[in-house]
């Protein structure tokens, strides 16, 4: 992968860390501003490149988990992991809701969704592989 990419997001992610050690947990969110949900699974189908990445909630410390697949289109044409990790990253980012953003790995997933909202079994995801910039992710965490 592009090095110099995967250490941009790092270096995002730090000075992420390093503002929230700086800002007081007391602030709230300007009246009027709604704030994005952010899944924490998003899976496209097909076989796509999937980051891992974990998060601090600000209010309580708990440990969150988002896994985001994509493919090379949604990400602007680039074909790396830390093209994922931008679209999930950057969100987390601008929610201010999260500290201590980490990327934990990735691979790629074989995902398929029949579509059917009443049955869960009828999705599939095979994870495997790894990122050459983030190493591998937790393909058991990722699966489950």
């Amino acid at each position: 992968e592009d090095e110099r990419l995967v250490q941009k997001v790092k270096d995002q992610m730090s000075r992420m860390a390093s503002s929230d050690n700086k800002q007081q947990s007391s602030l709230s969110d300007p009246i009027g501003v709604a704030k994005e949900e952010i899944p924490f699974v998003q899976l496209e189908p097909g076989v796509h490149k999937y980051v891992l990445i974990s998060a601090r909630l600000k209010s309580n410390g708990q440990k969150c988990w988002f896994v985001k697949s994509a493919s090379p289109e949604q990400c602007g044409g680039g074909p790396y992991h830390v093209n994922v990790a931008n679209l999930v990253v950057e969100k987390i980012m601008q929610s201010n809701d999260y500290t201590n953003v980490q990327i934990q790995g990735g691979g790629r997933i074989d995902y398929t969704n029949n579509n059917n909202d009443n049955d869960a079994s009828c999705s599939h995801a095979h994870v495997f592989g790894f990122s050459y910039g983030f190493g591998k992710g937790d393909h058991i965490r990722v699966a489950n």
